[in-house]
């Protein structure tokens, strides 16, 4: 079915709330974060703080990302403004200050 296939697409078989300084959360096997929402202003680990399940194709804290100009990582001094949403596919997140809400599909 094509609309429950959107609906799976856009995180709706799971989410995790994740609070700055805790351990990080790692995506089940088979699954990825695919949106990430700050509910308060957030800075993610400068190792590990977001973990792109393919380097080549999404941007992270660690490996390389695609930009428009290039492959770019981003760093721990980054940081996103609460009421924020990022999309992509992250096998791990670990936010360093901040809480967020990550979605699975």
């Amino acid at each position: 079915n094509p609309g429950n296939y959107q609906l799976t697409t856009m995180g709706q078989t799971g989410s995790v709330y994740h609070k700055g300084n805790g351990d990080p959360v790692v995506a089940p096997e088979g699954k990825a974060f695919v949106a990430i929402t700050m509910i308060t202003n957030t800075k993610f680990e400068s190792s590990g703080g977001l973990v792109a399940e393919d380097t080549a194709n999404c941007f992270g804290t660690s490996g390389t990302g695609y930009t428009s100009t290039g492959t770019a990582v981003i760093s721990d001094a980054l940081e996103f403004p609460a009421g924020i949403t990022i999309y992509g596919r992250f096998k791990s997140i670990d936010v360093k200050t901040g809480d967020v809400i990550a979605y699975l599909a």
